[in-house]
């Protein structure tokens, strides 16, 4: 079996075989010349981790709350990509790029590598994809377009009360609290005594997030729990005009 192949306009040499692995890892030498690139985004069950040896890649990937997101990385940057995230990578600079890649499971994104080598159209690719369990979902324009759509959303909770006494309460949440929005999404989190009691104020990518987060049953048990009753608390939500991260 050959140990290099051409997919598309990329040269995959495989470093390390599934088959030494028992499946588990697949290591490819990937060479992507300009413009190169899966130009569809997709998704499969396997890890990636990228490590970049020259040039440029630029990484597209599914983030918090869904939405896909743009970076660059250069010679010495490692990526990593959880399986089940939408991405792609793609050369987008004048130069040809050069990365290592780990693949964890490896052996169906070896078969499909090797099978897709063999692909005759861009259709024959999608269906060899398909049979490996890899989803193509859409293009780069769709997701980033859809990105730019996102308001993102910021609520507030008033808890009225001794500031020290809610302090100790907060507390007593804070992991689950930390688990609810990391699983809707979360962007930014702060909880702070006031004059009258605690404020807490949480950014979401979008209001559906937030709106999920409140109907997390563990939410509402955390807070049970702290016996934080819903009458003392006062909420405000709004939607976001600008975002600013230093």
């Amino acid at each position: 079996m050959t140990t290099t192949t051409t997919l598309g306009t990329e040269r995959i040499e495989v470093a390390l075989s599934s088959g030494a692995t028992g499946g588990d890892l697949a290591v490819f030498a990937v060479t992507m010349p300009p413009g190169g690139g899966p130009p569809m985004l997709h998704r499969h069950e396997a890890f990636e981790l990228y490590r970049v040896r020259s040039g440029e890649l630029a990484f597209y990937v599914e983030g918090r709350g869904g939405a896909v997101a743009r970076s660059v990385a250069g010679p010495g940057a490692v990526v990593p990509i959880a399986g089940g995230l939408e991405h792609t990578i793609r050369n987008e600079s004048g130069s040809p790029a050069e990365a290592l890649v780990v693949l964890s499971p490896g052996a169906a994104m070896e078969r499909f590598a090797r099978a897709a080598a063999e692909a005759a159209s861009p259709a024959d690719v999608a269906a060899v994809a398909s049979v490996h369990g890899i989803e193509i979902t859409r293009t780069i324009d769709d997701a980033l377009a859809e990105a730019a759509r996102r308001t993102p959303y910021l609520t507030l909770a008033r808890f009225a009360g001794d500031g020290d006494d809610l302090l100790r309460r907060y507390r007593q949440t804070a992991e689950v609290m930390a688990a609810v929005g990391r699983d809707h999404g979360l962007l930014a989190h702060a909880g702070a005594k006031t004059d009258d009691g605690f404020l807490v104020v949480n950014l979401w990518p979008g209001r559906e997030c937030a709106e999920a987060a409140g109907r997390d049953p563990r939410r509402a048990a955390a807070l049970r729990r702290a016996a934080i009753s819903p009458d003392r608390m006062r909420r405000e939500h709004h939607d976001v005009a600008e975002v600013v991260v230093p």
